[in-house]
């Protein structure tokens, strides 16, 4: 990933350094006009705006101890996944020695790197990003501003990468393990994959809605009906051998709504229990 970012600024006719622990690895970008530095400290001398990219914020704090007070006066943009916790700790620490802190969480691919449809999440000094907004949309086309808490781009990060697009993924993993299993070839035009994708879309969106109103009741398909199928449903997995373990989390999600009295309202109402805060 550091090295698309390197590229990207390159490319958009910035002048960029770079630094990493294997020097060999960040060599090759010599080639593209980036100047190679075999220490965090030259790497940071040579910059008015530092941008991370680094395993994760944990790492980030460790590699720059020793190196805080050469940041004073920089924009320092964190490009990484962490929690907004540590966001929230390494803004204090990069305000402490002067300079201005903006967190960011890509949401996309090394591939998609300098794409206008690729996406980044900022959030944190608002100044940074008005000051270096073009250069982040040269990275990623959508670069976009979600807040002035440093731990808000960490919340959408977990929240849509983690819980919503990874733990989604995976359970099309289990659908798929399950038609494999059962000799039946998803490609197959009658298996009509588009149709569960567009789907999919339309009442996620529904879904939104519902929440965004606070109205959770609905005329068709209720709480109560969707948890009666998942169990029919799991009960043909578990007979397949399968372990189905996501179908066994949506299960657990959707009795304790109806356990709590939600099984007359919409497939929705679950987000009700799911949430931290008490009703």
């Amino acid at each position: 990933m550091g090295t698309a970012v390197a590229h990207a600024l390159a490319k958009s006719g910035r002048d960029t350094a770079v630094w990493n622990r294997t020097i060999s690895r960040a060599e090759p970008l010599a080639k593209a006009g980036v100047s190679v530095h075999a220490d965090v400290g030259s790497a940071l001398d040579a910059s008015d705006a530092v941008v991370l990219t680094i395993l994760d914020l944990d790492s980030a704090m460790k590699t720059l101890d020793g190196h805080f007070a050469a940041l004073e006066g920089k924009a320092v943009i964190s490009l990484m996944s962490g929690t907004p916790a540590l966001a929230r700790e390494m803004a204090q620490r990069v305000e402490e020695v002067g300079a201005r802190y903006l967190d960011g969480t890509i949401q996309c691919y090394p591939s998609d790197i300098g794409a206008a449809e690729a996406l980044i999440n900022l959030s944190g000094d608002r100044a940074v990003w008005d000051a270096h907004k073009d250069a982040l949309e040269a990275v990623a086309g959508r670069s976009t501003y979600v807040g002035e808490d440093p731990g808000a781009a960490s919340i959408l990060d977990a929240a849509l990468a983690g819980t919503f697009y990874t733990a989604g993924l995976g359970a099309f993993c289990e659908a798929l393990a399950f038609l494999r299993d059962s000799n039946i070839d998803p490609t197959r035009p009658e298996v009509a994959l588009d149709y569960w994708f567009d789907l999919f879309r339309a009442q996620a969106m529904q879904l939104v809605d519902y929440v965004a109103q606070d109205d959770f009741a609905t005329s068709e398909a209720t709480l109560a009906v969707y948890l009666a199928a998942v169990r029919q449903w799991r009960s043909t997995m578990l007979a397949a051998g399968q372990r189905g373990s996501i179908m066994a989390a949506a299960q657990q999600n959707l009795e304790i709504a109806d356990a709590a009295g939600y099984g007359n309202s919409s497939f929705a109402a679950q987000v009700l229990t799911m949430s931290s805060r008490p009703e």
